[in-house]
C-alpha cells in the first residue's frame, strides 16, 4: 500500500492535519470546575485508536477466506495484538489521563488514573523535551511530566505558571514556554 507515491502524501497530509488540530486545540479554553482548570487529552486520541481497531478487525475479517496456511493464521494474529497493544494506551489516555490546576496544586491524573500532586511552591525546576513534547516539573523529591500535545487548553496552563513561579524557575525553558502560548 505504501509503495503508491499517492498514498505516501495522503498519509504525510493527514498527519500534518492532525498535528495542526491538535496545535489548535492545546489553545482552547480548558474546562474549569469549581475554580479547578482541568485539562483532558484530546478526544482524537481515542478517535485514532478505535478507527485502527475497527480497520484491523475488518482487514481481519476479509482475509479469513484468504487463509491458507497457519502462518497465515499467525501472522494476521500477531498483527491483531501489536494493534490493540498499540492502541489500548491511547483509549486509557484519553479516559483517565489529565490535569487539575488550582491556585495551590497541580494534580496530575496517568493513564492508569493514579494520581500525583504538587503544590506551586515546591516547584524548583522545569525541563521541557522537545522531542517528547513534555514539561517536566521538578521539586526536590519527585517530578511530573505533562504532554503539551495531548492536552486541550495547555496554553492556559503556561500562562497560569508564568503567574505563580518564580522566572528564574522557568527561564531556562522560556522559548519553549512562549511557542506553546
Amino acid at each position: 500500500m505504501m509503495d503508491n507515491p499517492v498514498s505516501i502524501i495522503l498519509l504525510i497530509i493527514f498527519l500534518f492535519l492532525m498535528m495542526r488540530f491538535l496545535e489548535i486545540s492545546n489553545k482552547k479554553q480548558p474546562l474549569i470546575k469549581d475554580n479547578t482548570i482541568i485539562l483532558r487529552v484530546n478526544k482524537l486520541y481515542g478517535i485514532i485508536a478505535v478507527i485502527v481497531i475497527v480497520l484491523a478487525v475488518i482487514a481481519t475479517i476479509m482475509d479469513i477466506p484468504d487463509i491458507t496456511s497457519q502462518s497465515e493464521v499467525f501472522n494476521i494474529l500477531g498483527i491483531n495484538v501489536l494493534v490493540f497493544t498499540l492502541s489500548i494506551p491511547l483509549l486509557l489516555m484519553v479516559k483517565n489521563y489529565k490535569v487539575e490546576v488550582t491556585e495551590e496544586v497541580i494534580t496530575h491524573y496517568n493513564i492508569f488514573g493514579k494520581e500525583k500532586v504538587i503544590r506551586w511552591q515546591e516547584i524548583k525546576k522545569i525541563k521541557y523535551g522537545r522531542f517528547s513534547s513534555g514539561l517536566f516539573l521538578h521539586t526536590d523529591v519527585t517530578k511530573m511530566t505533562l504532554y503539551t500535545m495531548s492536552l486541550t487548553g495547555f496554553s492556559s496552563f503556561i500562562k497560569i505558571l508564568k503567574k505563580k513561579l518564580e522566572p528564574h524557575v522557568y527561564q531556562d525553558v522560556l522559548s519553549d514556554l512562549n511557542r506553546l502560548v
